[in-house]
């Protein structure tokens, strides 16, 4: 009897993370414009990296939407300037079901 080898997993793709978010967003966040491609495409994985290198209120502000906190980051938005306000529809983190 001959032990069966499995199959390599296929990486799986991970979709961004701040789908729905404008350029005007991003920027009213403190995010660079240089840098809205590499935040526009930020997955999971890649989010804490590319944080690193942004400025820390940036940064801040994306880990907060990241983890359901856009409250704050809304704040933090606000402070800064209003001609970029945040119009984006958001779900309650409570009441989704993440993994399942």
């Amino acid at each position: 009897m001959q032990a069966e080898i499995p199959a390599p997993r296929q990486p799986v793709e991970q979709a961004p993370l701040f789908v729905g978010l404008s350029d005007g967003d991003f920027l009213a966040f403190g995010v660079p414009p240089e840098w809205l491609a590499d935040v526009k495409s930020a997955t999971e994985d890649t989010l804490l990296t590319l944080t690193d290198h942004l400025p820390a209120e940036a940064a801040e502000a994306l880990l907060e939407l990241a983890t359901g906190g856009i409250r704050r980051a809304e704040r933090m938005s606000a402070s800064r300037d209003t001609r970029f306000p945040l119009e984006v529809a958001f779900f309650d983190a409570e009441e989704a079901s993440v993994w399942g």
